[in-house]
């Protein structure tokens, strides 16, 4: 999924985090306290480069400031196209 369709959801200091389409028509958000992504109207604006900037931000955010633990955080963004593009091919789960 791109990041520009997509929401980032997550409960601080849990490993509760999920990513899933936006906008979010079947309420699968309601469980989460924090998100991030397309339902910022910022991210629609950005370019490619800064959106993948962005992207580490939110990653940065959810595993550093909320204390998501980093696995849990990793396998709920591989959803998320760009993220599978960015991070380093021998890693779990990267883009080839």
């Amino acid at each position: 999924m791109k990041y520009t369709e997509c929401m980032i959801a997550w409960n601080r200091e849990t490993d509760q985090i999920a990513v899933g389409p936006w906008p979010d028509r079947t309420g699968w958000s309601r469980g989460y306290r924090m998100t991030v992504g397309a339902s910022f109207l910022s991210v629609g604006a950005m370019t490619p480069t800064e959106r993948d900037a962005q992207l580490l931000c939110d990653f940065h955010t959810v595993v550093v400031r909320d204390r998501v633990p980093v696995e849990a955080a990793h396998v709920a963004f591989l959803a998320i196209d760009e993220y599978r593009r960015l991070i380093a091919p021998d890693c779990p789960g990267a883009d080839p």
